[in-house]
Parts: C-alpha cells; sequence; structure tokens
C-alpha cells in the first residue's frame, strides 16, 4: 500500500488534508462512475462544490466578523489619529490598552476573523494539490495510466527518453532523488512514470507512441481513455487554453467569476486616507483576478475550471450569505459576544481560584509539615532532662511545642527552684 500512494503529497503540513480530499475525491468518482459518468471534470466541478460547502460555517464566521469590525473601525481609527506619529512607551502602551478595550466592548478580538482563514487556507491548498495530480488519488484514474507505464518499463532506452519528459512537463522531482535511478531501479518506478504521464498533454501521447514503438498500440489506447475521462465540451482538460480555440473561455470566466465574487464581498470603500490597509486590500483584489485569469493560460484547463467553479460556488453561497446577514442585528452579534467572553472570563477566573486554592493548601501542608518537625524538634529538647515527664502544670494538659506548654516548663522549674 505504501507504494500506491507514494505520488501523493507528502508534505508534513498540508499532507493530511491533500490525504483526506484525496480520499473524499476518490469516493466521489466511485459514486460517479455508478452513473457510469466517469469524467474527471465532472468530479473537480462536484468535488469543488462539496469542499467549498463544508466551509460555509467559516464563511458565515468569517462575515459576522466583517460585520463587527465595520462596528468598530469608526472607534479604532479614532484610536490611530489620536496616537499617531507618538512612538514613546507609554503613548505605545496606551494605544494597546485602549485598542484592547474597543474590542473587548463589543466581545472579540484582534484575532477573531483569522482563525476561519486559518482553518480554510490550508484546505483549499490541499484541495489544489488533489486536483493538480488526479491519478495519485483516484484509482480508476490510476489503473488506466499503469498500463501504459508498465508496457514502458518493458522497453529498452525508456529511461532517457522519459528523462527528457521530465524536462517538457515541468514536474517536480525533489523527492525522487537521482532521476535516472528513481524511474530504472526504485521501487517506485511506475508511479514516477505515471507522474510524467499525467502531466501529458494531446501532442505528447503521439510523440510518445513513436518513441516506443512496440507499444504503440497500448499508448493509444491508453491516451483514448485518457481523453475520455478528461473531456470537457470538447476540450481535454490537460491541455492549456488556447486563444484561437474554444478553451480561451476558461481564462475569461475565471476573471469574470472572480471579479464578481469579489465585489460581492468587499466591503463598503472607506476613506484611504484613513483605512490605507483597506485600500491596498482592494487593490489586490481588483488585481488577482486578472492575474488568475493570465495564469490559467500556463496551466491545465482543469485547474481553470476548478477556479471557476468555486468562484461560481462563492458567488451563489455569498447571495444568501449577504441575505443571511441583512437579517442579523450587529447589536445581537455582540451580545452574543459578550456573554461567550463573560462566561470564558468566570471559567478562567473559577480555574484560577481553584488554582491558587491548591498552591495555598500545599504551602499549609508545607507549613504544617515544618511546625511538625520544629515540635518534634522541642520535644527532643525537652524531653532530655530526666525530671521533666511531661508538659502539664496540675490537671491541665497542653500540647507539645506550644507557648503554653513553654510556659508551663518555665513556671515548673521556677516551682522547683523555690522548693529547692
Amino acid at each position: 500500500m505504501g507504494i500506491l500512494f507514494l505520488t501523493q503529497d507528502q508534505g508534513k503540513l498540508l499532507g493530511p488534508f491533500v490525504w483526506l480530499l484525496g480520499v473524499v475525491l476518490n469516493a466521489l468518482f466511485n459514486f460517479l462512475e455508478m452513473f457510469h459518468i466517469d469524467n474527471a471534470a465532472v468530479a473537480i466541478i462536484l468535488f469543488t462544490f462539496l469542499v467549498n460547502a463544508l466551509m460555509i460555517p467559516m464563511t458565515v464566521k468569517q462575515q459576522k466578523w466583517s460585520k463587527l469590525q465595520s462596528r468598530m473601525s469608526p472607534e479604532l481609527t479614532k484610536i490611530q489619529q489620536k496616537y499617531k506619529g507618538k512612538t514613546d512607551e507609554a503613548s505605545m502602551r496606551s494605544q494597546q490598552a485602549e485598542t484592547k478595550a474597543v474590542y473587548e466592548k463589543f466581545g472579540t478580538s484582534p484575532t477573531g476573523g483569522c482563525l476561519p482563514m486559518l482553518i480554510t487556507l490550508p484546505i483549499l491548498l490541499a484541495l489544489y494539490r488533489v486536483i493538480g495530480n488526479i491519478p495519485a488519488y483516484v484509482d480508476s484514474i490510476k489503473v488506466v495510466y499503469e498500463g501504459a507505464a508498465e508496457a514502458i518499463k518493458g522497453c529498452d532506452g525508456y529511461v532517457q527518453v522519459m528523462s527528457q519528459y521530465v524536462e517538457q512537463v515541468k514536474i517536480s522531482t525533489k523527492s525522487w532523488g537521482d532521476i535516472s535511478t528513481a524511474l530504472s531501479t526504485d521501487a517506485n518506478s511506475t508511479n514516477y512514470i505515471i507522474d510524467i504521464l499525467a502531466k501529458f498533454k494531446s501532442d505528447q501521447w503521439s510523440d510518445l507512441a513513436s518513441q516506443f514503438p512496440a507499444i504503440g498500440s497500448t499508448i493509444t489506447e491508453t491516451a483514448s481513455k485518457i481523453s475520455h475521462v478528461n473531456s470537457f465540451f470538447g476540450m481535454n482538460i490537460a491541455d492549456s487554453p488556447k486563444i484561437n480555440s474554444m478553451s480561451v473561455v476558461i481564462p475569461i470566466f475565471s476573471v469574470l467569476t472572480q471579479l464578481l465574487n469579489t465585489r460581492m464581498i468587499m466591503p463598503p470603500k472607506t476613506d484611504s486616507v484613513d483605512n490605507p490597509a483597506a485600500a491596498s486590500m482592494q487593490t489586490v483584489n481588483n488585481v488577482m483576478p486578472f492575474v488568475s485569469g493570465f495564469m490559467c493560460f500556463m496551466l491545465p484547463i482543469g485547474v481553470g475550471i476548478y477556479w471557476v467553479a468555486g468562484s461560481v460556488f462563492r458567488i451563489t453561497q455569498q447571495f444568501f450569505v449577504n441575505r443571511y446577514m441583512r437579517k442579523i442585528d450587529v447589536d445581537s452579534i455582540i451580545e452574543k459576544n459578550l456573554e461567550k467572553a463573560n462566561k470564558k472570563k468566570a471559567k478562567l477566573g473559577s480555574v484560577n481560584s481553584e488554582s491558587v486554592q491548591k498552591v495555598a493548601m500545599q504551602r499549609t501542608s508545607t507549613i504544617q509539615d515544618k511546625s511538625n518537625a520544629v515540635k518534634n524538634s522541642n520535644n527532643k529538647v525537652v524531653n532530655e532532662p530526666k525530671e521533666v515527664k511531661d508538659y502539664k502544670k496540675g490537671e491541665t494538659n497542653y500540647d507539645p511545642g506550644s507557648i503554653s506548654s513553654i510556659a508551663n516548663i518555665l513556671s515548673g522549674k521556677k516551682d522547683s527552684s523555690k522548693g529547692e
């Protein structure tokens, strides 16, 4: 099983996310095959919708925080203006204290909007990794490539030929070690060859068949099956879009859908003088859709489909989220946040109180132990004289080591001296 999954992402941070999403994609593709839909593009679209749907709670939470931030923004801006240009320690501390007070007033924190992003970001990155290497995660598609990979390994000079394709498809081979060794003697050489074949464009399959005429029919058959799996409205999702073909619609849709999505998500425009960070973010949001459209021409169509599908889902999602957020009163959000914050403080206070009591008990126990040690020491010292049998005067008993017992001893000595 270890060999089967070697072509998957092995990163320590994203690896677990990629593996989990790969399992989901494989299950989804198997489900589609039950209805005779063995198409990678359809799987990518549904997979993107599914993953984004699972992140809706995080999106709603992020939107609530943004709405709260818009209410806090005027007060935070006033504080920034108040301490503008002041860099002394006292002013900086005062600014931090006042800023903290504003966040506490609204029952939130400066990092309140970061948590949803920290959760969704690795998922989105992992989603891109899975879609970029589908054969590593979808068993049905990998089987199609395996036949050609095994046939190639049986041909003379295949290592040199496949090494040349490594440079053409620009695949990362950092984990392979020496490429020639990886493709020839490594136990996972079949998977490495599949990694290369998975990046092939339509014309490269024909070139590969000419390089290995002995297995030309096998390569042609594999190319036909892969073309069927990768077909989307007459386009091969492994190819890159071209301006003079129908595939140009993918970059165009990518730009348009991302622009629309950005317009729906972005808050109302603010004064760039008062909030330069917001102005910078607005500029980035306006530029990024065009950057992604340009990148679509350099990446496989499948990646562009993923971007378009994600944008379409988020546009639909944002439409309903905006309607939902319009019904929510900011004051109710603040009230709930304050209630949660107060409960958290009360819980922390209870924990701290228990901790203090525990420490106090430990210290009391230590003091008692030391006191007992002193008592025992006193007992030894007092018991040395033979004439003193116990610490009592008349019929009254005293605790050994107590002030009363010592006074009783001294009194007893006085009485004995008088008697003498």
